[in-house]
């Protein structure tokens, strides 16, 4: 997304940090990039806070709320800069942020409508078809532990982006979104 203009972004569903996080990868190609981060995880944003560099800001919020988001995005100005909701804005949903809701479409839908043209970015389970069992297989696990996981389909998740541009390649298994040829493939079952 930087390379073609967004200099600010806003992940939700951001889970630990970890080496390449979105704010290191913007940063490779726009160096005043802004990165916000929401998260509902208590323990998530705080051990995010301790080890993160300051250009980076996490944030605690409910994450099925378009209206707490966005409160928590416009919050961001004061500090460093934040995120100007007046220029685009690339918005990532990270793994998990929509498998959690029975509903994505609102969030998604009022995040979208809210903000300024940017990008989107979705990270989702769903059944690849070339492995359409281990989406089910996961949720079943996540039951067992009382989480919710809703895997969804390649047509629910096209539902989702009603109305927008879709890059090519499109709604493909991750590894086949525009694969880094130096490495070997790894095999997912993610699709963004």
């Amino acid at each position: 997304m930087s390379r073609s203009g967004v200099e600010q972004f806003v992940v939700i569903g951001c889970g630990y940090p970890r080496p390449d996080d979105i704010h290191h990868l913007a940063r490779r190609t726009c160096p005043g990039a802004a990165v916000v981060y929401l998260d509902d995880g208590l323990i998530v944003s705080a051990h995010a806070r301790a080890l993160t560099e300051p250009q980076a800001l996490y944030h605690r919020t409910d994450l099925a709320d378009p209206a707490a988001i966005l409160s928590a995005i416009e919050g961001t100005r004061a500090r460093l800069g934040g995120i100007d909701t007046t220029r685009p804005v690339g918005l990532v949903f990270g793994q998990m942020s929509l498998e959690q809701l029975t509903d994505p479409a609102p969030l998604v839908g009022g995040l979208v409508a809210a903000l300024p043209a940017g990008h989107l970015v979705i990270t989702h389970l769903g059944p690849t078809p070339t492995d359409p069992d281990t989406a089910t297989a996961a949720a079943t696990v996540y039951a067992k532990h009382r989480l919710r996981l809703r895997p969804r389909t390649h047509d629910q998740l096209t539902t989702l982006l009603t109305g927008l541009e879709v890059t090519e390649p499109g709604i493909v298994p991750a590894t086949e979104w525009r694969p880094d040829t130096t490495h070997p493939p790894v095999t997912a079952s993610a699709a963004c």
